[in-house]
């Protein structure tokens, strides 16, 4: 049986903090480059402890891949309608 906290389920919470780890992957990829993707540095910019980083993730290999998944997931949102219309300023422009 899952604890609630703050009225927030187990798995609410775990969800929660992998996104943040996530994000913070984006964040430091986007800003400083592969280079800089470490354990210590998404935990710092997700403000999270790193017993919450192997909560989600095995190694920093795996949130690295998760990251680019993501990013291209919101890369096909942005771009998708203008792809499939074929107008490339729109594209461009996403």
């Amino acid at each position: 049986m899952s604890r609630t906290y703050g009225g927030r389920s187990t798995d609410d919470r775990v969800a929660e903090r992998r996104a943040r780890l996530v994000d913070a992957g984006v964040t430091i990829i986007g800003t400083e480059g592969v280079a800089a993707l470490g354990m210590r540095a998404v935990c710092r910019e997700a403000g999270l402890s790193q017993k919450f980083f192997y909560e989600s993730f095995a190694d920093i290999d795996e949130l690295l891949h998760v990251v680019y998944a993501a990013t291209l997931t919101q890369l096909e949102e942005a771009i998708g309608p203008a792809a499939a219309a074929r107008d490339l300023p729109a594209v461009y422009d996403a």
